[in-house]
């Protein structure tokens, strides 16, 4: 305590329970550092693991780039067939109704 701290035991006390609330934020926020670095560094292991297996070079933003526009040119096609396929499904399954339809009646 300095010189011009307050002798006064209610006031130390104030400032202590003010000290320890403040340490108590300080020691609650590093918690949530912690647990987002940890995070992180999980995410980074898994994309790196993803990227290593599409045989991509991590170090080659430009492979990385043209891997990523690959990726989502198939992907819209993938789109594209299912779609297809739900369509002719339900073409399908209306031939089906009309065919059960028409063997009961």
């Amino acid at each position: 305590m300095s010189e011009s701290a307050p002798h006064d035991p209610p006031e130390i006390g104030r400032e202590l329970s003010a000290l320890e609330e403040g340490v108590g934020k300080l020691v609650a926020e590093l918690e949530e550092y912690r647990r987002r670095a940890s995070a992180a560094e999980g995410e980074h292991a898994l994309l790196t693991g993803l990227l290593e297996r599409s045989g991509v070079e991590i170090s080659d933003p430009a492979s990385l780039k043209h891997r990523l526009q690959e990726l989502t040119e198939e992907n819209f096609r993938l789109k594209e067939v299912l779609r297809e396929a739900r369509v002719r499904a339900q073409r399908l399954r209306g031939r089906l109704i009309v065919m059960e339809d028409e063997s009961a009646g």
